[in-house]
C-alpha cells in the first residue's frame, strides 16, 4: 500500500465516522470506522515488518494510530485512546531518532511517552505537521479532562517543535528547508502551511487550558495570537467564533485600562462580521444575530468604562489640570489585527470639569444607542438576565453622568433639578422589572433592583430636601422647590423598595433567619436602617405624628440591634466587616439620640408618652 492508496482509504473511513448514527446508538458509525481502521492497521504492520527500512510505512502507521486515538476519545474510551496516542508519538520518535521499535507490543523498548521527541537537522521535516497534531491531540484530550499540567506538557512540547521547525526552515542555505519548497501563503498544500495550521491549533488549545486554569493573562495572550494567525492565513475560519473571542479580549484589555487595545478588538470583531455578511453567509441565524448584539454591548461598555476611569481618578488632580492617560501594562505579545481597521490608539484623557462634560455627553448618547440596538435581540421574553444586565449598565452610566455635571451657576436650583431628572430616568428603567420576575428563579435579581431603586429614590430625597432647605439660594425663578407632600411621596417610594428587599429574607414567621451569610447580612442591615431612617424623616402634619414616627423608629432600631447581637457570627465574621460594625454602632447611637428628641417634642407640645 502506497501513500495515495492509504490516503484514499483514510478519507473513506473518515466519511463513515461522520455519518449520522441512530439515536439508540450514537457512536455506531464511529465504532464501524474504528473497526475499518483496526483492519487497515493490521495490514500496515505486516507491510512494515516486511520492509523495516521503508520509513513511509512507519509514517502511515503513526498517522493511523493518531486517527484511532481521536476516534477512541470521541467515544469516551480515554485510556485506550491514550495508548494509541503513545504508539503514534513513539513511531515519530522512531522515524526521527532511529529508536528501536517493538513490533510485538507497538511500543518502543523500555520507554513510555514523556514528550521526549526532539527534532534535529537530519529530521525529515515533512513529518512535523503530524508530530504537532499528535501532541495537540494529547493536549486537547487532557484539557477536556481538566488535567492542566499534562495538557501543558504536551502543548508546550508542540511549541518547542514548531520553534525548531521555524528556526531551521528560515535558516539561509538550509538544505532541508530548500528541499521543502515552503510557501508562506498559508495554503495547507505545503509543509509550511500544514505546520502553521497545526501550530495555530496549538495556540488555541493553550488559550483554553490557561482559561480553564483561571490564568486570564496567559489565556488572553494565546487567544490573541490565535486570532491574528487566523486572520493572516488564507484558510477559512469560523468568523462568528472569531468575533466572540475578540470581544472576550476586549474585556481583558479594558481591565488593564488599555482603551486603545480594547477598541481595536471591538472594531476587528465588527469588521470580521462584515466580512461574514459579504461572503453571503446567513446573518439571520441566531448566533450571528447574538454576536452583532454583543458588539453593540461592547461598544456601549467601552464608553462607560472610558468615562468611569477618569471619574474614578478625578480626585488625583485639580479641576483645571489635564489628566494623565491611564497607565497600562506592557503587552509583549501584542500584534495588530490585519483586517483594515485603525491601529490601537489611546483616546484623549477626560478632564473632570466643564470641558470634560462636553466630551462625555456624546459618549453617553452613543452608549445608550448601542444598548438599545442590543435590546433588539436581548428582549425581556427569552433573555431575562441579559435584559436586566443591560438595564443596570445603562442605569450605572446615568449615575456616572450625574457625578460629572458640576455646573455651579445655579447649584441649588437647575443643577439639582438636572440630577433628579437623571435619577428618575434610572428609576424608570428598573422599578418595573421585579414585578415581572418569578421570585423562585430570579430572586437575586429582584433583590438587586429593589436595593438600587431604593438608593435612587433616597438620593432624590436628599437632593430635594437640600433644595428646600436652601431655597433662598436658588437662582432660577422658573419653579419652587418640591412641597413636603411631594418629598414624602418620594421617601415612601424609597422606603418601600428597601422594605421589599429586607422582607425577601424573612421566614414564614415574619422574622429574619437566625444565621445569615456576612455579605447578605450587611445588605440586610443596610436596607433596614435605610427604611427606618426614611420613615422617621418624613414631614409630619403634627407634633403627635412626628413623635409617633420617632417612637416607632426607636423600637425598630432596637429590634434590629437585638437581632444583630444575637446573630451567631456577631463576634467574628459578621463584625469582621468594618462597614457592618459601623452600621450596628450607628444604629445604637441613633437609638440613644432619638429619645432625647422625643422628650423635647413632648415637652414643647405637651404630648403624653
Amino acid at each position: 500500500m502506497n501513500e495515495d492508496e492509504f490516503q484514499t482509504k483514510m478519507d473513506e473511513i473518515m466519511e463513515l465516522a461522520c455519518e449520522e448514527a441512530p439515536n439508540s446508538n450514537i457512536f455506531l458509525k464511529k465504532h464501524e470506522a474504528r473497526s475499518e481502521m483496526t483492519s487497515l492497521r493490521t495490514k500496515l504492520v505486516d507491510q512494515a515488518k516486511g520492509a523495516p527500512e521503508e520509513m513511509n510505512n512507519l509514517h502511515m502507521l503513526a498517522r493511523l494510530n493518531m486517527a484511532i486515538a481521536q476516534n477512541l476519545f470521541e467515544v469516551e474510551s480515554d485510556q485506550e485512546g491514550y495508548e494509541y496516542l503513545e504508539r503514534a508519538e513513539q513511531l515519530w520518535d522512531t522515524l526521527h531518532n532511529k529508536v528501536a521499535y517493538d513490533w510485538d507490543t507497538g511500543f518502543q523498548k523500555d520507554t513510555m511517552i514523556k514528550c521526549k521527541t526532539k527534532l534535529n537537522n537530519d529530521t525529515d521535516m515533512t513529518y512535523v505537521p503530524f508530530l504537532l497534531d499528535a501532541f495537540n491531540l494529547a493536549g486537547y484530550h487532557w484539557c477536556g479532562r481538566g488535567m492542566v499540567e499534562k495538557a501543558l506538557t504536551c502543548l508546550n512540547h508542540s511549541v518547542k517543535i514548531y520553534e525548531h521547525f521555524d528556526k531551521r526552515s528560515r535558516t539561509e542555505g538550509d538544505a532541508g528547508y530548500q528541499a521543502l519548497n515552503i510557501s508562506d501563503d498559508g495554503q495547507t498544500t505545503t509543509t509550511r502551511g500544514k505546520v502553521e495550521g497545526s501550530y495555530t491549533s496549538t495556540l488555541f488549545y493553550l488559550a483554553q487550558v490557561y482559561g480553564n486554569d483561571s490564568k486570564s493573562e496567559e489565556a488572553s495572550k494565546y487567544c490573541h495570537l490565535t486570532l491574528q494567525r487566523q486572520l493572516a492565513s488564507k484558510k477559512e475560519f469560523d468568523r462568528i467564533e472569531w468575533s466572540i473571542n475578540a470581544l472576550g479580549l476586549c474585556s481583558f484589555y479594558l481591565n488593564l485600562n488599555d482603551f486603545g487595545a480594547s477598541k481595536h478588538c471591538i472594531l476587528a470583531a465588527e469588521k470580521v462580521m462584515e466580512k461574514y455578511a459579504e461572503a453571503g453567509d446567513d446573518m439571520s441565524n441566531e448566533k450571528a444575530q447574538q454576536t452583532i448584539a454583543n458588539i453593540h454591548q461592547a461598544k456601549a461598555k467601552w464608553n462607560y468604562y472610558y468615562v468611569k476611569h477618569y471619574r474614578d481618578n478625578a480626585m488625583g488632580y485639580a479641576e483645571d489640570d489635564e489628566p494623565e492617560p491611564p497607565a497600562t501594562l506592557p503587552i509583549e505579545w501584542w500584534v495588530n489585527f490585519t483586517c483594515d481597521i485603525p491601529d490601537p490608539e489611546q483616546p484623549k484623557p477626560i478632564p473632570f470639569n466643564k470641558k470634560g462634560w462636553t466630551m462625555i455627553l456624546p459618549l453617553f448618547k452613543e452608549a445608550r444607542t448601542q444598548w438599545n440596538k442590543a435590546l433588539e435581540w436581548y428582549i425581556f421574553d427569552g433573555f431575562v438576565t441579559d435584559y436586566i444586565q443591560i438595564m443596570q449598565d445603562l442605569s450605572a452610566f446615568y449615575k456616572l453622568l450625574s457625578t460629572w455635571d458640576r455646573d455651579d451657576t445655579d447649584p441649588i436650583g437647575a443643577l439639582i433639578d438636572r440630577h433628579c431628572s437623571i435619577h428618575k430616568e434610572r428609576a424608570k428603567l428598573l422599578e418595573g422589572i421585579p414585578d415581572q420576575l418569578n421570585d423562585k428563579h430570579y430572586l437575586n435579581y429582584q433583590r438587586q433592583i429593589w436595593f438600587e431603586v431604593g438608593e435612587i429614590y433616597n438620593e432624590i430625597c436628599e437632593l430635594r430636601i437640600t433644595q428646600r432647605n436652601k431655597k433662598s439660594e436658588i437662582k432660577s425663578t422658573q419653579k419652587e422647590p418640591l412641597s413636603k407632600v411631594a418629598i414624602n411621596k418620594i421617601m415612601t417610594l424609597a422606603e418601600k423598595s428597601f422594605v421589599k428587599f429586607s422582607d425577601s429574607f424573612l421566614l414564614e414567621d415574619g422574622k429574619p433567619p437566625s444565621d445569615m451569610d456576612p455579605d447578605v447580612c450587611h445588605a440586610f442591615i443596610s436596607s433596614r436602617m435605610h427604611a427606618i431612617r426614611l420613615a422617621s424623616k418624613k414631614y409630619a402634619k403634627s407634633a403627635e405624628k412626628e413623635y409617633k414616627q420617632l417612637e416607632l423608629a426607636v423600637a425598630e432600631y432596637n429590634e434590629l440591634i437585638s437581632w444583630a447581637e444575637a446573630h451567631p457570627r456577631y463576634k467574628d465574621k459578621l463584625c469582621a466587616e468594618e462597614t457592618t460594625k459601623l452600621q450596628i454602632e450607628l444604629a445604637k447611637e441613633v437609638s440613644r439620640m432619638l429619645p432625647s428628641k422625643m422628650r423635647d417634642i413632648r415637652r414643647a407640645y405637651n404630648i403624653q408618652a
